[in-house]
């Protein structure tokens, strides 16, 4: 058994993702060499036969229950004691590209906690840079709960689990996770991303633009039981996506805050 863990949230509906998934993950023997590799998931949809390469285990949390304490459940009852930090991401995220040896080093610090990704700062954030990492101090970031490809320590994290209220969703719990997680004081971000991505998945459909650049890196066609985005749907994210980078980067984070709360 490994010191760190790597999980990937899931659930019975996306199955059909972890072909392409795993796939994208065997191009860095990294994360097997340094993580043992945990998804989790409800009960299986019978009709879809999941791939689960060797080295991968899965963790079952109970069915219908939300998806903050599936997250608590799964973490309490198979990594709490037994790993030091736990590197989380989502099933429909698959890795285009990936910094081994930055992460390595990441690794062989002191931390609670550590997003892979440069995107949790803003020309109006506090910043104190060491080398490649950023420390960021009460920057009222209402995101750095964010677990999209996020070290936590793992007692840590308990920890603040168990100050939150039950029954949140993912919106939710990343701006509720972040109240507690500003008054913790300096968390850190890299300078530049460690980790690359696609997001196959969005609002349950498949991203066609995303699965071609899978498909080119793998060599190979991907088979997903799932709707298509429309033309419509594809322009309408991609416009929202550059527009939300710009947004982030230049408005301050109580704005966004305040904005975020009002539109829950």
């Amino acid at each position: 058994m490994r010191s760190n863990c790597l999980v990937i949230l899931s659930n019975n509906k996306y199955v059909d993702l972890w072909d392409g998934l795993f796939s994208t993950y065997n191009n860095y023997p990294f994360l097997s060499d340094n993580f043992d590799i945990f998804i989790t998931t409800d009960d299986f949809d019978l009709s879809v036969t999941p791939f689960i390469p060797d080295g991968v285990q899965i963790l079952k949390y109970p069915n219908d229950v939300s998806w903050f304490f599936a997250l608590k459940f799964v973490v309490k009852e198979y990594l709490l004691h037994k790993y030091h930090y736990c590197l989380f991401t989502f099933d429909d995220l698959c890795i285009t590209e990936l910094r081994a040896d930055r992460i390595s080093d990441v690794l062989k610090r002191d931390f609670k906690y550590y997003k892979l990704l440069s995107t949790h700062y803003n020309i109006y954030s506090k910043c104190y840079w060491s080398g490649d990492n950023i420390s960021l101090e009460n920057s009222n970031d209402s995101y750095i709960g964010s677990l999209v490809f996020t070290i936590f320590e793992l007692e840590f994290i308990v920890g603040v689990f168990d100050l939150m209220p039950e029954n949140l969703n993912p919106w939710q719990y990343e701006l509720v996770v972040s109240n507690y997680l500003n008054d913790k004081g300096a968390f850190f971000c890299s300078r530049e991303n460690l980790v690359n991505y696609q997001n196959l998945v969005v609002k349950g459909k498949y991203n066609p633009v995303a699965k071609h650049v899978v498909e080119s890196i793998l060599s190979r066609r991907l088979n997903l039981v799932r709707e298509r985005m429309s033309v419509a749907d594809i322009f309408k994210y991609y416009f929202k996506l550059y527009v939300w980078i710009l947004f982030r980067f230049t408005i301050p984070y109580a704005f966004q805050r305040q904005l975020r709360v009002k539109n829950r």
